[in-house]
């Protein structure tokens, strides 16, 4: 029996060496079931009157004892790391989750990225053939400024030169009238002439009339050109006028021109701007096409390790199982040296009652589990732990009170002094409130008259000392659940130190429902007792639950260290290695 003990003792050992990770998980999980069935099967064979010495002395030594202890223990730790690691799988899945989404969604942008780029390519393609037709235009642009600068300048010129014309045919046409009036006079003499000369005359009369004709009409002739000089003196007046506004036009042109001229280097700047950006496009859009490569692959590789997670999920619920048989097993092993004192019966009722009490004790090692898993995933992703962080809790914490809602009044996670980043002091409480759970808020202000120092209270330091679960002797929690409870505390350590104590108040009334079956069993006066000789549960009216032994009895008890020790006044005292509570039970030889 010592060996095969021991034999499950080293597969948990294994186990623990190799890091629980991955096929190690399930291997665990086989060879411990595999050890789980040998130790069954040979405690299936322990008869009471069959060798029963020998086997009590295999069974009583002291290195059996501790090799019960020792497997015991490493299925608490073996529980509470399947805890921890479910919690932290559950933590990875939402967050593997939320990657997935996220590669997804970059995968997409970067797909929808590389398109865009593309299109802005051809755009920018675009907009350069339009920025360089622009610049042509602007170059005609330029070119005809130039040509109509160049003619203003010279119409400007021509009508200061057809003035000066102008002015040269007044003075013409003056001469002229002048011309003209001194032929009139010499007609009018030569004509006084003639008629002074008679007959003779006559010719000469003809003559001057002729050349007072000519005058006549050459008068005419410069009177015309006079209005015609005066005509275009006035228009040149007004084409002198209209020079200057074709001279501020033409130097407006010029300045035109010179903006111009900056207009057709800014189209340039342009285009050589929109050919380094089509250049910058291209790179963007080739870097996006690769992202977008990348992100499909991240997403495939996400998958894997979703897959993955998946499966280490499930091996910590096997892991979980494999605790939960090899505590049973632990448990059957420890309750057959009562069985080999001959004491079957109370054997079995202490079984069973150690049955029925393990998953309401499991419930604060799945508490510390998984603030292990949290700290360690605050530390990766903020690099410490914050108080709000606990909330992640809650949900856990709520529904095991639920699920429990009889049984456990409250449970708390409770940190050791500095652990929080925020916090000197922290407790994360809650508590069943008729059907309803709801959270304690303490005051631990050192400075405030109400200040909680949890520190100093034993289901505290007990367990922070002994770095062991602790289970309290029932008290009446006064101002919590007012009522009679049992405190079981969890230290939780990380990496070898002391980070919290969970706990849970276990409904000292609910406690004996649940041992009920296992001590009416007996068919006899039976009670659960404390090693200090409080009773917990009872089916003896004469022992109260709450309340502590007889004198006599009390310090028997106390004293008790084997399986089976017989007691006073009848009465037998059965315990186990693998339990903080023993079985008194009245002797029926």
């Amino acid at each position: 029996m010592r060996a095969l003990v021991l034999s499950v003792a080293s597969v948990v050992a294994v186990g623990a060496l190799a890091g629980f990770g991955g096929a190690g998980w399930w291997a665990l999980a086989a060879a411990a079931a595999a050890g789980v069935g040998a130790i069954t099967a040979g405690a299936r064979h322990l008869r009471p009157g069959q060798g029963a010495g020998e086997r009590r002395t295999r069974l009583h030594t002291r290195g059996a004892d501790e090799a019960v202890i020792e497997v015991a223990a490493a299925s608490t730790d073996l529980s509470l790391l399947a805890h921890r690691i479910a919690a932290a799988t559950a933590s990875q899945q939402v967050m593997l989750e939320s990657i997935r989404d996220a590669v997804a969604g970059l995968s997409s942008a970067a797909a929808d990225t590389a398109g865009s780029a593309a299109q802005s390519a051809e755009l920018a393609t675009t907009s350069r053939q339009r920025a360089s037709e622009g610049s042509a235009l602007i170059r005609r642009l330029i070119e005809d400024l130039e040509q109509s600068v160049a003619a203003a300048l010279e119409s400007g010129e021509t009508i200061a030169e057809l003035a000066d014309r102008v002015t040269d045919v007044g003075t013409i046409a003056s001469s002229i009238d002048n011309v003209a009036a001194r032929t009139r006079m010499l007609a009018l003499n030569a004509t006084i002439e003639a008629a002074r000369a008679g007959e003779h005359g006559r010719a000469f009369a003809v003559v001057a009339q002729e050349v007072h004709n000519l005058s006549q009409q050459a008068a005419e002739a410069a009177a015309r050109i006079g209005r015609i000089v005066e005509g275009i003196a006035a228009t040149s007046a007004r084409s002198t006028s209209t020079d200057a506004a074709n001279r501020a036009s033409t130097e407006r042109m010029r300045q035109g021109l010179t903006n111009a001229h900056d207009a057709g280097g800014a189209f340039d700047g342009i285009v050589r701007d929109i050919d380094m950006l089509s250049r910058n496009i291209d790179d963007v859009a080739a870097t996006s096409a690769d992202q977008a490569s990348s992100a499909q692959r991240a997403l495939a590789s996400a998958g894997v390790v979703a897959v993955a997670a998946r499966a280490t999920a499930e091996s910590a619920k096997a892991l979980g199982t494999t605790s939960e048989r090899i505590e049973r097993v632990s448990d059957l092993v420890a309750s057959s040296a009562v069985a080999d004192a001959g004491q079957p019966q109370a054997a079995a009722a202490l079984q069973a009652i150690t049955g029925a009490l393990r998953p309401v004790f499991d419930v604060p090692r799945e508490h510390a589990g998984r603030l292990l898993a949290l700290i360690e995933l605050s530390r990766a992703s903020a690099g410490q732990l914050a108080s709000a962080d606990l909330c992640a809790l809650d949900s856990a914490m709520t529904g095991n009170l639920g699920r429990f809602r009889k049984e456990i009044c409250g449970a708390t996670v409770t940190l050791c002094p500095d652990v929080l980043a925020d916090r000197r002091l922290w407790m994360q409480w809650w508590v069943n409130d008729g059907d309803n759970t709801r959270q304690l808020q303490v005051d631990l202000d050192p400075a405030s008259p109400g200040f909680y120092d949890y520190t100093a209270a034993d289901w505290y330091t007990t367990p922070a000392a002994k770095l062991a679960t602790w289970l309290s002797d029932p008290y009446f929690d006064e101002g919590g659940a007012d009522a009679d409870i049992v405190t079981i505390s969890i230290p939780t350590l990380l990496d070898g130190a002391l980070v919290a104590i969970a706990t849970a108040d276990l409904n000292l009334a609910q406690l004996g429902q649940l041992c009920a079956p296992g001590l009416r069993s007996l068919g006899r006066p039976a009670a659960l007792v404390t090693m200090s000789g409080v009773v917990v549960a009872s089916a003896d009216a004469t022992l109260r639950p709450g309340k502590p032994l007889p004198e006599m009895q009390r310090e028997w008890v106390t004293r008790a260290t084997s399986a089976w020790t017989p007691g006073p006044d009848g009465w037998g005292l059965a315990r186990t290695p693998t339990f903080d509570w023993a079985l008194l039970v009245r002797d029926q030889r």
